[in-house]
């Protein structure tokens, strides 16, 4: 039970290690690469567009204070859930007007989504793969804002029985 513990313990430290790794590589650069400048494709050369649409709800909602009802060039876009637009806009209401500012949620929660994964793969099978597993999350991550880093985030957590590994 004691070295269940201390391998917890380890893990858990790892895991903060990771995430602060992963913050750091995914920031690496942001403000280099203006909104919708980053390849989705990049063998196809098709850019992010969808990256302009959810920042510009943001700076809609911190201009109008219009929390409840995300627009897009004046209009209502109800076609996906606003998480990750309300954190942008309190980010850009926090610190400004910036690129980091508008995609810093998104970098939090990639840098989440690779230390959870990390954590749950290092402590069902071994240290070396929750490296790998946590590389390999990391390489579906990237710093432009995406609605996808939310699922992302979220989908490790949903996928394991917290309350079994106690």
């Amino acid at each position: 039970m004691l070295r269940r513990l201390i391998a917890a313990h380890q893990i858990t430290s790892y895991a903060v290690l990771v995430f602060l790794t992963s913050f750091i590589v995914l920031a690496w650069g942001i403000n280099q690469a203006g909104i919708a400048a980053a390849y989705n494709d990049p063998i196809a050369h098709i850019r992010a567009q969808d990256e302009a649409v959810y920042v510009s709800e943001a700076i809609g909602m911190t201009k109008d204070s219009d929390w409840m009802t995300p627009k897009v060039m004046g209009r209502p876009f109800l076609l996906k859930p606003p998480l990750l637009v309300w954190l942008s806009t309190l980010s850009l209401r926090l610190l400004g007007r910036s690129l980091f500012s508008i995609r810093l949620p998104a970098l939090l929660l990639g840098a989440v989504g690779v230390a959870t994964v990390f954590a749950w793969v290092a402590r069902a099978r071994s240290m070396a793969a929750g490296v790998l597993g946590g590389g390999l999350s990391y390489s579906a991550l990237s710093g432009k804002l995406s609605r996808d880093c939310v699922s992302r985030m979220f989908s490790p957590v949903h996928s394991q029985p917290w309350h079994l590994s106690v």
